[in-house]
Parts: C-alpha cells; sequence; structure tokens
C-alpha cells in the first residue's frame, strides 16, 4: 500500500505467481489498525496441490473452522480504508508507513520518553521489536489529509487589522501555543479587500483565519479551533473540565456583550450625559468581573493564563485608549483593585506580548467609528 515508484504493489503482478503463491496482508500497518487483529488473504483459484485441488477449498475450510470470524465494527472500518475515498486519504513514508531511527549507545525506552515529553509525539520503543531494536525507534507517518490539518500543519494567514482587539484575542491564543509561523495580512475594513470578503461572506470581518485555504470566522471560534488543532503543543487555552469551560464560555459571552456594548457606548455618545451612563455601564460589567477573581486567582483560569484572559485582556488597551481620549475612568483600581492588578499582570505575559494593540491606533480607529455612528444617527 505504500509503494510509491514501479515496484509491483501485489506479488500477483508478477507473472505466474498466482500459480505459486498466496498473499496476506494485515491493516494494522496500512491504517494503523494495530490491536484490532483485521486483515486479508488472497487464494488464486489457479493455485492448486500437487494433486491438482484447489488450495482456496481448504483453506476456506480451515479458517472458518478455527476462527468465528473479525467483528462487524472491525469489517466495516476495513472496507472504508479499502474505499476509493480511504485509498486516497492514506500516507506513509517512502515505500514504507514507518520510519526508523537509530539513535548509537541509547535505550530505547529512554527515546521514547524524551520524544513523548518534549515533542508530545508518540513513537514505539525498538526494544519491544527484539534485541537488535533496543537502541531504535519506531515513528508511524501515516495519516489523513484533515488530521495533518488537525496536527497543525501547512499554510496559516490571519486576516485583521492592527487595532482590533478580536484580532489580539486570536494572536494571543496563537501566542499561547507557541505557533508564531504565520503570514498575518492587515485589512482595510474601511475598503474592504476581496480575500477578507470571500473568507468571510456572511460578517465581512476580521479577524478570519485561513489554515490550507479553509477559513475560519468569528474570534471565540477561532480560539477554540486554535486549541483543538494545537493540542498538543502548551498547555489547553480552554479548560478541560466540562463545568469550568462551560463557565468560562459563559463569561466570554458576557465580555462581549457587556463589557463591549458599554465601552463602545463611551466611543459613540452623541452627549456627555449619554457618556457618563455608558461609563457607569463600563464600571459596573468590570466589575462583575472583578467577582470572578474575588477568590484569589492571579488570572481568571488559575496560576496561569487561560481562555477568559485573553477574552477579556484584548480589550484592555480599548479602555485605556477610551479612557484618555475622553479623561474618564474606565479602569478604576480603587473600585475594582483585583481586576486592575490583574490587568497589569496580564501585560506581562507570553500571551499578550508584541500583540496588544497600540492605544493610539485604537483611538485614530475609534474617531472613524464614531464618525460614522454619529453620521448614522444624523440621519434617522
Amino acid at each position: 500500500m505504500y509503494i510509491s515508484d514501479d515496484s509491483p504493489k501485489s506479488i500477483f503482478e508478477i507473472p505466474g505467481a498466482k500459480e505459486v503463491a498466496l498473499e496476506t496482508a494485515s491493516f494494522s500497518k496500512y491504517a494503523g489498525f494495530t490491536g484490532v487483529w483485521l486483515g486479508w488473504t488472497v487464494v488464486p483459484k489457479e493455485l492448486l496441490f500437487s494433486v491438482g485441488h484447489p488450495v482456496a477449498k481448504d483453506f476456506n475450510r480451515i479458517v472458518c473452522t478455527s476462527f468465528n470470524g473479525a467483528s462487524t465494527i472491525s469489517q466495516a472500518g476495513g472496507l472504508g480504508c479499502l474505499s476509493p475515498e480511504g485509498l486516497k486519504s492514506v500516507y506513509g513514508a517512502k515505500n514504507a508507513p514507518y520510519v526508523w531511527v537509530h539513535f548509537p549507545g541509547r535505550k530505547s525506552w529512554d527515546v521514547f520518553a524524551e520524544i513523548l515529553e518534549k515533542a508530545h509525539v508518540v513513537t514505539t520503543p525498538g526494544s519491544g521489536f527484539g534485541p537488535g531494536g533496543r537502541s531504535t525507534s519506531r515513528t508511524q507517518v501515516l495519516g489523513a489529509s484533515k488530521k495533518r490539518r488537525m496536527a497543525g500543519e501547512g499554510d496559516l494567514k490571519l486576516l485583521g487589522t492592527a487595532a482590533s482587539q478580536f484580532v489580539a484575542r486570536v494572536r494571543m491564543a496563537l501566542n499561547m501555543k507557541g505557533v508564531r509561523s504565520y503570514e498575518y495580512i492587515e485589512q482595510d475594513l474601511f475598503n474592504k479587500s476581496s480575500l477578507l470578503l470571500e473568507s468571510n461572506p456572511v460578517h465581512k470581518k476580521v479577524p478570519v483565519l485561513i489554515h490550507n485555504g479553509e477559513p475560519i470566522a468569528e474570534s471565540l471560534a477561532i480560539v477554540q479551533y486554535v486549541d483543538e488543532v494545537w493540542d498538543t503543543a502548551g498547555a489547553p487555552i480552554l479548560p478541560t473540565d466540562p463545568y469550568e469551560r462551560t463557565i468560562a464560555r459563559f463569561w466570554a459571552v458576557y465580555t462581549d456583550d457587556k463589557l463591549l456594548r458599554a465601552y463602545i457606548g463611551v466611543n459613540v455618545a452623541a452627549t456627555e450625559e449619554e457618556r457618563a451612563e455608558k461609563v457607569k455601564e463600563t464600571v459596573a460589567a468590570i466589575s462583575q468581573l472583578e467577582a470572578v477573581l474575588a477568590d484569589g486567582k492571579a488570572f481568571f483560569a488559575g496560576d496561569s493564563v487561560g481562555y477568559l484572559d485573553i477574552v477579556v485582556g484584548c480589550h484592555l488597551s480599548w479602555l485605556e485608549a477610551f479612557s484618555k481620549m475622553y479623561s474618564v475612568v474606565l479602569l478604576d483600581a480603587a473600585k475594582t483593585p483585583l481586576f486592575a492588578a490583574w490587568a497589569e499582570r496580564f501585560g506581562e505575559t507570553e500571551a499578550a506580548k508584541g500583540v496588544v494593540p497600540d492605544t493610539d491606533a485604537v483611538a485614530e480607529y475609534a474617531k472613524k467609528r464614531r464618525a460614522e455612528a454619529l453620521a448614522v444617527k444624523r440621519k434617522n
């Protein structure tokens, strides 16, 4: 199944082989079915005993007597692997599904442990195959194209704007996973590119992550995608506990609803009275988030940065920019000391470094959005 040159893929491609040979194969190597004990044997009708009796009949009798057959689910998996679609989706090394690596002077189990710990890759210690494999490691290199994408391989692009808090959120997630090899493509949201319109035809907004030509829109969805695709890189972004994950998602929705709407209202307010009301709403939303930190946690996720930290943290530069623009206090250390201390800690984390929007860029972008909003209000 892994022959990639002109060598025969079956012994029966050799003239005369059907009269002298039978062929057996296993899904263990072909499709990673190790332990499932599923395979096949081809016994040509031309293969005869010396007395002229067909070998196939006796072979069938022996198999049916000694074996009741593979389970239905195993057979279904095998048939799927041999289907036209299945045959197209399996990849491997050149003429082999495995790569053997020799580590002179080292024990194969020590090599296994080091690769698992440092690279999060499971290999097979060579010693399991006998004394000759004591200093070797076997690596499986097969996988469907979807699995290769799920392993974080391939071309990666991010469409964004320098001022966007939601683009910053995605870049924070990529930082957390150590993903830095991607192409960042700046977008002009006042003159949207064909690439952005094609990649996000529904909302026509940034961010859009394009992985191997497949676009993913909306920052919260992208963060989850990054967490799942690069699941072996770094700590999980979302909590692994179902309850904690649900609670984190609740506060993420709250943040992008209550907090976002409130501070955006500060920017687009038509009067000082309206702006003062939106400042109160912003401070109230931050107070709710302060309560989440009330149990003494350094970060929303605990001792280190997690999902809710980057969800909330991406808004900090906007809060700072609006505080300067309108001479208001949105992040009041006297009223929300825990949140203020968290914000300072978060700004020093690896997740935030290098991707937090510049407050001047935010202010410039916000002025354009304010002008648009006020123009709409005047028309109405």
